[in-house]
């Protein structure tokens, strides 16, 4: 009796700590880029772009790591904008926020929660030291020019890292993504650590003009018609 109350205790202390625990993941980026040689210094400018995802039970909080902006190559300006390295991507239990800069304006823009319909299959394979399993979806949604296009999702989670987070905002698998790849672009995590929740506290981007993700779309339309007139 006394051990199985010393057991639980065990456990009971152990499930609290987690609670008090974030996890820190680095991710790099990869071009899936069979038909170019991976040596252009395009390709190299994606694949210079690093990120940090950090999480709390409660919240989670992705971006990109910025350069200095006199080091800043013409090749990685173009990275930038087609990996979203300069967006923050900040999730809690009732909304999702994108913090944007255009043309040196800020905009906190709320997103769509669980915008992606998962397919989870058995696949597995090892991502580090960790058993990840594969899900797909299609990620659908309108351009500036007001066309809709599909775009196929691949995503590698780790139930091991009972996070329900990952790159860019994606999230609603039963574990931590460890690599996504949307179309061609494949983020990948290079680092995994927890670290006490009081020692990086996790803020919502407050500073910006509030929009709802519709409301962008259709500022983003009339940009792209402004500047075609």
């Amino acid at each position: 009796m006394k051990k199985s109350f010393l057991f639980f205790i065990l456990l009971l202390v152990n499930f609290i700590s987690a609670q008090n625990h974030q996890v820190h993941i680095n991710y790099n980026l990869k071009l899936d880029n069979k038909s170019n040689s991976s040596s252009t210094e395009l390709s190299r400018a994606f694949e210079s772009q690093k990120f940090k995802l950090f999480a709390s039970r409660s919240q989670s909080l992705f971006f990109g790591i910025k350069k200095i902006s006199n080091e800043i190559t013409k090749a990685e300006k173009i990275a930038s904008i087609y990996t979203r390295s300069n967006d923050k991507f900040y999730i809690d239990s009732k909304k999702t926020i994108l913090e944007k800069e255009v043309s040196g304006k800020i905009y906190l823009i709320e997103k769509k929660r669980n915008f992606i319909k998962w397919k989870i299959t058995k696949e597995n394979r090892k991502i580090g030291n960790y058993i990840c399993f594969k899900a797909t979806g299609v990620l659908s949604k309108k351009n500036y020019k007001d066309e809709k296009v599909k775009t196929d999702i691949i995503a590698w989670y780790c139930p091991e890292i009972n996070y329900s987070i990952g790159p860019l905002g994606y999230d609603g698998l039963p574990g931590a993504i460890l690599e996504l790849q949307i179309a061609k672009i494949k983020y990948y995590a290079t680092k995994v650590i927890f670290v006490k929740e009081d020692l990086e506290k996790i803020k919502e981007p407050s500073k910006g003009e509030r929009m709802t993700e519709d409301e962008f779309e259709e500022f983003n339309k009339k940009k792209y018609q402004d500047r075609k007139s």
